[in-house]
């Protein structure tokens, strides 16, 4: 979706601009800015099929505006190409807008890391556009083994979770190791919309997250028997018994106490 006329904008430096769209699409390798040589931070250039991307002009707006680069409204953008509108827009309008452009960056990058540099200071403050970024970046966050980050996002996805998505909830009892593997495969079979039950059961089908799983439910028993030890040990009333199998008082190392019975 592309804004009216009232509220279009344009860049206030168009040079430094196209200059760091060109650095993106990896049609020059620097440019100077400010007498300072201006240079790609990851050295990750687009590939042929994504020089026309939004991914490709998010990353290019992120630049400028990392150098002061800014816009103004316009009463038109027709000089402007299409790929450059969608970059123009410095805040998206709507939930709908940030969903087409996060798609394609969720598809594209390979890691937690890229995907918060790409999407992080975009986007919009709705309920919506936060659970998607906030959801998709606890499972990134999980895959590269980051948890910590991976549990941050995954409670304030599941705190927002306008759509009440099932999915969402499965991640969390996963990441926040809830409970059993057998009460969460229950849950999943339990998810009523067909569409979320199946991206569940596909889920934890993934080397990356079913090999996480496995492990999960044996980390989360093997907890579950030394909380029950240690109750055990507590609770119990213990006494010493000596070599002919009397008991000869409470069970408790004492210098006083025969030293067969210690």
């Amino acid at each position: 979706m592309i804004r009216t006329a009232d509220s279009e904008n344009k860049p206030t430096n168009p040079e430094l601009w196209q200059n760091c769209l060109k650095l993106m699409r990896g049609e020059i390798k620097s440019f100077k800015h400010e007498g300072k040589v201006v240079e790609l931070s990851d050295g990750k250039r687009a590939e042929p099929a994504q020089k026309n991307s939004a991914y490709l002009n998010g990353r290019a707006l992120q630049k400028y505006k990392s150098l002061g680069g800014g816009w103004k409204k316009s009463a038109s953008l027709a000089e402007l190409k299409i790929a450059d509108r969608i970059a123009a827009l410095d805040i998206f309008n709507s939930y709908n807008e940030f969903l087409k452009f996060e798609q394609k960056v969720f598809k594209s990058v390979k890691d937690y890391k890229s995907y918060v540099e790409a999407l992080e200071s975009l986007v919009p403050k709705d309920a919506k556009s936060e659970w998607l970024y906030n959801h998709h970046a606890a499972e990134l966050a999980w895959e590269d083994g980051k948890k910590s980050e991976a549990a941050k996002h995954i409670e304030k996805a599941a705190d927002l979770n306008p759509f009440e998505n099932e999915v969402t909830g499965v991640l969390k009892f996963i990441i926040l190791d809830e409970g059993r593997k057998s009460d969460l495969q229950k849950r999943v079979e339990e998810i009523k919309d067909a569409t979320e039950r199946n991206t569940a059961e596909e889920l934890l089908k993934d080397a990356k997250w079913g090999g996480r799983l496995a492990t999960f439910g044996v980390e989360h028993r093997i907890a579950s028997r030394i909380a029950n030890l240690k109750d055990w040990f507590e609770k119990e009333d213990w006494v010493a018994i000596n070599t002919q199998g009397k008991i000869v008082g409470p069970c408790a190392q004492s210098d006083k106490r025969p030293k067969e019975t210690k």
